[in-house]
């Protein structure tokens, strides 16, 4: 017997490879099993080999399975133990709960209350089972780890007692958890006293648990194993499964498959699957920058309310356009909040959808009443009665709630008899069934549980009769009150497991309520996937198994989501779990390649489209607050060429969508509330033609009316006397007003303090310069030039570097977020030297951070003035990044310069400059010429993440600037003549807009909305529309 491993990356066919040797298998008469990663994985999987069967005419399946590898394991321990139970994960949380409420803890007692702490518990024991380890041997491979420290014998000594009643609670219940049915299942096969399948395949997984590769080895001893594993070498998003790769690469053999030429796929997402995570180009590919073509879309909205609106709009436009629903899947990193919110937006715009995750029941109708009926039960209060009040599920008319409620807060009423009362005089309903809620939750908690479903399914069917309530909305209230009476019926066993181990204890008579409201909280239900056909998916990484779709939008992508940090363990941080794992035999998983599961997972989800794939992420809150957003998105879309990108995006302040593209007549209607609209004829066309059908002209003409006039230029006078006055200007605010000048306005004149942490893109920034300017400062001691080092010498650059990167990161949280951030600065700004040195250019370090009309700073500056720039009535202070001089026999002119200014993203090109209205390089060359003695022969934007150089350089200097590999631009080399008249044009440029500020025009009209817009932090209070109006829709 033996073990055949296939890898490959997405689309490589190895499931297609698995279901062929399943079929061989079951052709053969072996009855061969494939084993899946989740039940949906497992019936996904029989539903393709039906298919397989169907195309190829071999009529039905005569033999093998397909399950799970808990299913697997039930099958080999039932066939030595008959009546074997699994306990459920629902069940299991449970026992958990009541375990927790039942035992007296130390350490442990404050933080036991809340409702993580279980499921972390449950994550602990879960990973010891594992490993099988008992309570016994944790508490003396720990006992030795706590040494003297009081707080860790605490910890400890809580840990063995809770684990220990876990064991006992199975014992008494006579069940098996997941973990122990696998241990059992590989000690079976390790005995040689149960039937194995001649033939496993493993397919769908991307990694294994050490239980796991453990009843790989032992099955490959005893049948025919074949496992795929997803792996490329050399891609950096395969990094995670690699790990798994090595460790079964040793059990037979290994295969490789290649991708398939798939001609269905857009080029810029095959270009997309090939170089995402690389370092450079992918074998075979010409270019590491392509034009997208439409077919990868960065959606960017407010909230995560905007952001599902947005998605939601796009999918009806694509459906309306004549796309198929079919093809379309929406994917979130976990089922959660952002996935309810764009299920709901989506059942608004009357989008069929398909949602065949677990549904919180805490989120439904009849959690959220369960939840307020309990908390009556037990607290009475006035607050937890109104909730329950406001349930879809009391029925209670809305005015008379209000009205209540308006009654308790005159009178003050607080005791729960006379809240009842009030209702009851109010014109509510009897009163009865809750106080025989409050009275059952007295008794016990298996009274209390019972009461609560029989009420609770008697609103539910009273409901049904309800007009108000749509009719759909039942079955998923009757998928909710089932999982609620199945969670009593467990809540109530368990807690008899609990009271028996702990007799005496509180578990026997603690608060029912209180054990019903965790389970209620934690608890979880599937809706039934029943509309196959016609309708979006909403899905998670985990649910894409062999599944393509035209378009995919990829949502929620912000840094901490997707990639999801995660959090560390709640009883063992991560570095404690590397010392047990060190020094005490105790390897539970120290996390270390999370980030390398999150890239797997982002890279697999992205590779599932075929025609267009959108990332989308709210760029502020619903407060205006600004995000992160996730690298992972830098990483996709650096690989094609900016100009190429086409970004949707929808502001915070549009409350409402323009009427030209609202989705639904309703929401055409609502967009009246956005007053430019009044001054767009063509809106207010297309808004007279969605109501004169409904018969809301009336309403359209009077609200177009009473539109006001809009400003973009400020009108009180003591505000423009100061403007008036200002006489010293820096570069970089010049520059930020002719980008938008009402960021310039709210960061260079209002200079509103920052209470947020600084956003990882700006972070990142500064740390860079506070890098290379140390670095700089080293090259300019030793007298060193990178392109002229020898290898000692780059040797030697590298290793201070190494020693500045630590010295910075020094004082910094040892976070997630910073231990990125550090490796990704180590990678670029080696990469950098290696640029340096290809660049070859023959030049000498003048200075960095060279400061005209400031001080010296922290770094550089060793040639900083108190001179600026001077335009007769203004003048200007700026600082230069770095000062490059030739002062060889190779230059014309032995006292000539260029200046270069570091960019963490793309840099701006010459043809761009009256675009975007470019003026830092060019104001920085008249300072080098002005001010440092310097005669300008070049001015260079360089990227320190992408490998590209942008700006403004001399022709006649070319020789010597050279073409840095191939990272200057051609166009970028101008003669003489062009040269000066574009530093003129800057000039000229910064007086117009000294001009324009000291006269209060601050229209909200940035001059590059994806660059502009995105990176603000002022989105909460910003009015640009993105329709170019500027003075429109500005601030008056």
């Amino acid at each position: 017997m033996a073990l055949r491993l296939i890898c490959g990356p997405a689309g490589s066919g190895k499931t297609r490879e698995a279901v062929r040797v399943f079929l061989a298998a079951a052709s053969r008469g072996s009855n061969p099993v494939l084993i899946a990663p989740t039940l949906p994985d497992a019936r996904h999987f029989e539903r393709h080999i039906l298919r397989r069967l169907q195309d190829g005419g071999a009529g039905v399946l005569t033999g093998g399975r397909v399950r799970t590898f808990d299913q697997l394991c039930r099958q080999l321990v039932e066939a030595a133990e008959p009546g074997a139970e699994l306990l459920g994960s629902g069940e299991r949380q449970l026992l958990i709960h009541a375990l927790v409420e039942g035992e007296e803890l130390g350490r442990l007692q404050p933080s036991s209350g809340f409702d993580g702490f279980a499921t972390a518990l449950a994550g602990l024991i879960a990973e010891l089972e594992m490993l099988g380890i008992e309570p016994g041997e944790m508490g003396k491979q720990l006992s030795r780890w706590t040494g003297g420290n009081r707080w860790r014998q605490g910890l400890v000594q809580d840990l063995f007692l809770l684990y220990e009643a876990y064991q006992a609670a199975l014992r008494q219940r006579g069940v098996y958890d997941s973990e122990l049915f696998q241990r059992r299942g590989l000690e079976l096969v390790e005995e040689g006293t149960v039937t194995v399948p001649q033939v496993i395949i493993l397919d769908g997984f991307r990694d294994f648990t050490p239980l796991q590769h453990q009843l790989i080895r032992k099955l490959a001893d005893v049948a025919d194993v074949t496992v795929t594993l997803p792996f490329q070498e050399g891609n950096e998003a395969y990094r995670a499964p690699g790990y798994h790769r090595e460790q079964l690469a040793e059990l037979g053999e290994v295969s490789s498959l290649e991708p398939d030429a798939d001609g269905d796929v857009a080029p810029a997402l095959r270009h997309l699957a090939d170089n995402l995570f690389r370092y450079g180009p992918a074998p075979g590919t010409a270019a590491r920058e392509i034009d997208a073509g439409g077919a990868v879309v960065p959606l960017a909205a407010a909230g995560t309310r905007g952001q599902a609106e947005l998605v939601a709009a796009e999918i009806l436009r694509l459906w309306r356009e004549g796309g198929s629903l079919d093809e379309i899947a929406v994917v979130f990193r976990s089922s959660g909040r952002d996935m309810l919110a764009t299920a709901a937006v989506l059942d608004e715009f009357g989008v069929p959808y398909d949602m065949p995750v677990p549904v919180p029941l805490k989120a439904t109708v009849v959690g959220k009443a369960a939840l307020a009926l309990l908390d009556f039960s037990h607290d009475g209060d006035a607050g937890s009665l109104l909730a329950y009040l406001r349930s879809p599920l009391s029925l209670a008319p809305p005015d008379m709630v209000d009205e209540f409620d308006r009654r308790v807060r005159l009178r003050g009423t607080v005791e729960p008899g006379a809240l009842l009362q009030l209702w009851k005089k109010s014109g509510g309903r009897d009163t009865k069934d809750l106080r025989g809620l409050r009275d059952a939750a007295a008794t016990g908690l298996q009274p209390l549980a019972a009461v609560l479903c029989r009420l609770l399914e008697g609103m539910v069917r009273a409901g049904m009769n309800d007009s108000i309530r749509p009719a759909g909305r039942f079955d998923s209230d009757l998928l909710a009150l089932d999982c609620l009476m199945a969670l009593c019926t467990q809540a109530a066993s368990v807690h008899g497991t609990a009271a028996a181990i702990h007799t005496g204890k509180s578990a026997a008579g603690g608060n029912g309520a209180g054990f019903l409201r965790r389970g209620i909280r934690t608890a979880e239900f599937r809706l039934p996937s029943l509309t196959r056909r016609g309708c979006v998916r909403l899905l998670d990484p985990h649910r894409l198994l062999n599944q393509r779709f035209d378009t995919v939008f990829v949502c929620g992508l912000l840094e901490k989501r997707f990639p999801s940090l995660g959090r560390e363990d709640a009883f063992f941080s991560d570095e404690d779990r590397r010392e047990l794992a060190a020094g005490f035999g105790l390897s539970l998983d120290s996390h270390q390649r999370r980030l390398d599961e999150e890239r797997f997972l982002f890279h697999r989800t992205v590779t599932r489209a075929r025609r267009r794939l959108y990332l989308c992420y709210p760029y502020c809150d619903s407060e205006g607050r600004p995000t992160i957003r996730s690298l992972f998105v830098d990483d996709a879309l650096e690989l094609f060429a900016e100009g190429s990108l086409q970004p949707v995006k929808r502001s915070i302040s549009e409350v409402e969508f323009r009427p030209s593209l609202a989705p639904t007549p309703t929401r055409a209607l609502r967009s009246l509330a956005l007053l430019h609209e009044s001054r767009d004829p063509d809106s207010a066309a297309s808004l007279a033609a969605v109501a004169e059908p409904v018969g809301l002209a009336p309403r359209l003409k009077a609200c177009l009316a009473a539109a006001p006039d809009r400003r973009p230029v400020i009108g009180d006078t003591r505000v423009l006397s100061r403007f008036a006055a200002m006489d010293l200007f820096s570069v970089t605010g010049l520059q930020r007003y002719l980008g938008c000048p009402f960021r310039f306005f709210v960061e260079d004149l209002l200079q509103p303090v920052d209470m947020q942490p600084v956003a990882y893109p700006l972070r990142r920034g500064q740390l860079i310069h506070q890098i290379l300017c140390r670095l700089g400062e080293l090259l300019m001691k030793t007298g060193i030039s990178l392109p002229q080092a020898d290898e000692v010498q780059l040797e030697e650059i590298r290793n201070q570097l190494k020693r500045i990167i630590r010295e910075q990161f020094a004082g910094m949280e040892p976070d997630l977020e910073t231990t990125i951030l550090r490796a990704e600065l180590t990678v670029h700004l080696n990469r950098f030297i290696d640029r340096e040195v290809k660049c070859g250019r023959k030049l000498k370090y003048f200075d960095f951070e060279a400061g005209f009309g400031a001080g010296r700073g922290d770094c550089g500056g060793r040639s900083a003035t108190e001179a600026m720039l001077n335009f007769g009535d203004f003048r200007l202070r700026g600082r230069l990044d770095r000062i490059d001089w030739f002062d060889n026999d190779q230059s014309p002119n032995p006292n000539t310069g260029m200046v270069i200014d570091y960019k963490t993203g793309s840099v701006t090109h010459l043809k761009d400059f009256a675009d975007k209205k470019e003026i830092q390089i060019p104001l920085y060359m008249m300072a080098l010429r002005d001010i440092f003695g310097l005669e300008p022969i070049a001015g260079e934007y360089c990227s320190i993440r992408k490998q590209e150089r942008g700006g403004l350089y001399l022709e006649e200097y070319r020789k010597l600037l050279g073409d840095c590999s191939g990272e200057v631009n051609e166009k970028d080399f101008v003669d003489r003549e062009t040269f000066e008249r574009e530093l003129a044009a800057a000039g000229d440029l910064a007086v117009a807009a000294v001009a324009e500020i000291r006269g209060g025009v601050i229209p909200a009209k940035p001059v590059d909305e994806k660059y502009d817009c995105e990176y603000c932090g002022f989105g909460g209070i910003c009015r640009y529309s993105g329709d170019g109006t500027g003075g429109v829709n500005a601030h008056g």
